[in-house]
């Protein structure tokens, strides 16, 4: 399985989430043995009383972050940070898929100051608030939000189709969430120190 390379990759944002395009799928994802990062397995949008379940992705055809062949699983960017680490951790889900609606169909609907839970493998969860919703037409989001590495800024980004497709059944754009962890609200399980600024 590949390492994680500490050099930041820049890579397209989620995969369309169509009603009828499969998409990509986490065929490409590395070995979990070999990092010793949290892993996320479970997000929660609580407003929204919805879950799903994280699987890990990696890079698919086309060079672009896979996804999960699931209305009702998330992906979770192994290449990426974790949530809570040191830069940009990224989830996509889909908005729709095979004529099923998708749990990340939330995102669009979400509103700053909402809660995202995120629990990992080691047995503690992860507290993070909605900061900021936008929608980006697919090839026009900006290379901040989806570029990876350690000096990205730390935060939390989901990712979803916004449901414009086109005549091929491709959905045009994105829906973008940021989130902030709230620091404050880690369990005491989780020793890990929260990430300070990155030093240049």
């Amino acid at each position: 399985a590949p390492a994680v390379t500490p050099t930041p990759i820049a890579t397209a944002p989620a995969p369309d989430s169509t009603d009828t395009n499969a998409g990509l799928n986490a065929t490409a994802a590395p070995d979990l043995n070999a990092t010793p990062v949290p892993v996320p397995v479970m997000i929660y949008f609580d407003a929204h009383k919805q879950k799903a379940v994280i699987e890990v992705v990696g890079i698919g055809e086309g060079n672009v972050m896979g996804s999960i062949d699931d209305p009702y699983k998330a992906g979770w960017f192994y290449y990426g940070a974790s949530p809570g680490e040191a830069g940009n951790a990224i989830i996509n889900g889909h908005q729709r898929f095979n004529k099923k609606k998708g749990i990340f169909s939330v995102l669009k609907n979400s509103k700053p100051g909402e809660s995202v839970r995120i629990d990992f493998n080691e047995g503690f969860t992860r507290y993070f608030e909605i900061e900021s919703i936008e929608s980006y037409l697919a090839q026009d989001i900006p290379e901040e939000i989806i570029k990876v590495g350690k000096d990205t800024p730390t935060r939390l980004i989901l990712i979803t189709c916004l449901g414009d497709y086109d005549f091929t059944g491709q959905s045009m754009s994105r829906v973008v969430v940021i989130c902030k962890e709230q620091t404050q609200l880690r369990q005491e399980n989780d020793t890990r120190p929260i990430p300070g600024p990155v030093k240049e």
